[in-house]
């Protein structure tokens, strides 16, 4: 799936300014795209209605990809 298709859970403390993206889980995520070219496993999403995909879990992995320039990356949609 687009990476610009999925958008961050706001109720993720990823999300929150004052906790934010863990710098050694990033790092971790961004060292294995360099290695094997791709995240280590799918991100789980939800679908909303307009068309876009609330990640459940991945937030590290989805900017992760997003900073290494990753088009497309594995999902788990949410049923």
């Amino acid at each position: 799936m687009s990476v610009g298709k999925l958008v961050g859970n706001v109720k993720d403390e990823f999300m929150n300014p004052k906790i934010g993206p863990s710098e050694t889980a990033l790092s971790k995520h961004i060292n294995y795209i360099k290695q094997y070219g791709t995240i280590d496993e799918p991100i789980l999403v939800k679908k909303l209605m307009d068309g876009t995909y609330e990640i459940q879990n991945g937030h590290h992995r989805w900017l992760a990809a997003k900073m290494m320039g990753l088009k497309d990356i594995p999902v788990e949609v949410m049923k």
